[in-house]
């Protein structure tokens, strides 16, 4: 039987740019009601600018402080028993700095890191980098990663969609995962683990349209990714990473879990 978890990647219509207009709260709660889920977080993109002024880049355009503290005021009175985390995501940039100061990490649950959002040029990574380039862009996104683990704000803190590029084909995606060592992958989860840094189990990690699957259907990488995270001894939560509602779906993660081994008490669901 599949086992149903919290869901701590979501993002909503009128705080995330990026939402559609179904992606409301009072819809996450019906269908945390129709999927037995007991608690989910919401976590919009975020960069502080306190840590320091960041040229506006249009896919994070208004998504400041002051943006996402938007969010508590439309929680609904009555949450239909269901628990709410209040987190946000926000990204390692181009020159490795984290765009969230200790201070106001104080004001999340959690806060999700993303490392990969390369099609976010001039803001991630530089306006020349070439995209196609997957040796630099492997040693970018380790790069990020392992900044990302050295993060000590007083907030859980999880690294979402480890290494899964954003800007680049499914195709070269999977390229470049094959590209990265069992050896820099050992490196990378042993800093996260030693540092309280949890895993992300995202989407994306079930497997892409195209990619290379094994006997239970999930991506072979993605798969060899979070089995040494795992071995390891990081933590995981899951994100669906859902931007509108037919994305939160959470059939598949239960399934996966088991077939890695992961022992229950290592999947955060309670803050």
């Amino acid at each position: 039987m599949n086992k149903i978890y919290s869901d701590f990647h979501n993002h909503v219509f009128g705080i995330s740019n990026c939402a559609r207009e179904d992606a409301t709260i009072e819809n996450y709660l019906k269908a945390c009601k129709e999927q037995g889920i007991t608690s989910i977080g919401f976590s919009d993109h975020l960069w502080d600018s306190d840590v320091r002024y960041q040229k506006e880049n249009e896919w994070f355009h208004g998504n400041d402080m002051e943006n996402i503290k938007k969010l508590k005021k439309l929680i609904p009175t009555d949450t239909q028993g269901i628990k709410i985390y209040y987190g946000c995501e926000v990204d390692v940039d181009k020159d490795n700095i984290i765009g969230l100061s200790k201070e106001n990490a104080k004001y999340f649950d959690y806060v999700l890191i993303a490392t990969n959002h390369f099609h976010a040029k001039g803001f991630e990574i530089y306006d020349d980098v070439d995209l196609n380039d997957l040796q630099l862009l492997k040693k970018i996104t380790i790069e990020h990663f392992l900044t990302a683990t050295k993060y000590d704000a007083d907030v859980l803190k999880v690294i979402c969609h480890p290494f899964v590029i954003h800007g680049i084909s499914e195709e070269n995606r999977e390229k470049l995962l094959k590209m990265i060592t069992d050896d820099e992958y050992h490196y990378c989860f042993k800093q996260a683990a030693k540092n309280n840094i949890a895993i992300e189990i995202h989407a994306a990690l079930l497997g892409g349209v195209n990619f290379e699957k094994n006997k239970f259907g999930f991506s072979k990488e993605y798969t060899r990714m979070i089995k040494i995270a795992n071995e390891e001894g990081c933590k995981f939560t899951i994100g669906s990473d859902s931007h509108w509602m037919s994305m939160f779906t959470h059939n598949r993660y239960g399934i996966f879990i088991d077939s890695i081994g992961i022992k229950e008490e290592n999947i955060i669901q309670v803050l």
